[in-house]
């Protein structure tokens, strides 16, 4: 038998040309770092040394260079994560560096966690991805967002809400430009503040072929995000027909906001309602504790968050976020001057 064959029953034999590959099963559980793991990135993440404020392009060069050089088992998990996605639609990592942490600030404006050890690691994280990227109309237009409660925004289906439960939502669904994976890395956390999760193949194991079939019809229309309204050219515009599912029938895709997604006819408000109530019957809550690196499939999972209460006294919950997409290439007509940011009038 040569190399390039493999054993089989009985007498008969398959090359690896032909034979038949299959992707292996979706992750399940968070993926902890092991001990080594941790001091790489420790190590990797110093090497990270550009502003994210002041040079996205040239700290994402080196946020790619780094990642390059990450444990092989753990860049094996983050491709099969992004190749496959996962049974919970996002990919939890445990047990990254934090670093030194600065208080909690009182909104979003300074853009501190982009500082911190952490949001380097989510940066090689993202990087391994794909590109990450930033948003003009979105968090200041920082790279690396501070995601911390706001006493003018509690009550806002925003990120920087937090006395009413974050609504189930693709990140930007209204955009043409929205990120494939939403990064999330937990500086402080928050026992009350679980982040939900419900991915296109736990909803459409719900439905009926019929409903299935409906979904992947235009007759559904979005408005644009609040937080994205003073900076858009038309902010009152109403986006669509499109559908909610695409995709193929083996790997669909959503796009789905509770707040802004509204039916064209009574069936597709009827399913609009539908997907609402089977994400409340089915979603999984995982809470965010710090040194733990969520990625979520923004593709094939809606997401949301449950209701806490900020105490507003710098130790309030502390999240790093930041966006990325498969290929920076894919967005390049919506890129301001600088490279990295989707231009608030394509948003």
């Amino acid at each position: 038998m040569n190399e390039n064959s493999v054993a089989v029953s009985g007498a008969k034999t398959e090359t690896n040309a032909t034979r038949k590959w299959s992707p292996p099963g979706p992750l399940a559980g968070p993926r902890q770092l092991s001990a080594a793991e941790v001091e790489n990135l420790v190590s990797l993440t110093d090497r990270v040394t550009a502003d994210p404020a002041t040079g996205p392009n040239w700290v994402c060069h080196q946020a790619r260079l780094a990642s390059r050089r990450l444990d092989d088992a753990l860049v094996s998990d983050l491709l099969a994560f992004r190749d496959w996605g996962s049974n919970s639609g996002a990919m939890v990592i445990q047990g990254a560096p934090v670093g030194l942490l600065p208080a909690t600030p009182v909104d979003n404006t300074a853009g501190v966690a982009r500082l911190t050890q952490l949001a380097r690691s989510a940066l090689l994280v993202a990087s391994v991805l794909g590109d990450p990227l930033a948003y003009q109309a979105e968090g200041h237009g920082h790279l690396i967002q501070d995601m911390v409660p706001s006493r003018r925004l509690a009550y806002t289906q925003q990120s920087q809400g937090s006395r009413v439960e974050l609504e189930l939502h693709t990140e930007q669904a209204f955009s043409q430009h929205r990120p494939d994976w939403v990064v999330l890395a937990c500086l402080r956390g928050d026992p009350d503040a679980a982040t939900f999760l419900f991915t296109v193949r736990q909803l459409t194991r719900q439905l009926t072929g019929d409903e299935r079939i409906a979904l992947r019809q235009a007759r559904w229309t979005t408005t644009i995000d609040e937080s994205f309204k003073p900076f858009v050219p038309r902010p009152d515009e109403v986006r669509g027909p499109m559908p909610i599912l695409s995709g193929p029938a083996w790997d669909p895709t959503i796009v789905f906001d509770q707040d802004l997604t509204r039916g064209l006819d009574p069936e597709a408000e009827y399913l609009r309602k539908k997907v609402i109530e089977l994400y409340l019957e089915h979603r999984t809550a995982y809470v965010l504790r710090p040194g733990d690196i969520l990625v979520v499939d923004n593709s094939r999972a809606v997401h949301g968050r449950s209701a806490f209460s900020p105490r507003f006294d710098g130790a309030d919950r502390f999240i790093a976020r930041l966006m990325a997409v498969r290929d920076l290439a894919t967005v390049r007509d919506a890129l301001a001057p600088d490279g990295r940011t989707i231009s608030a009038h394509f948003s």
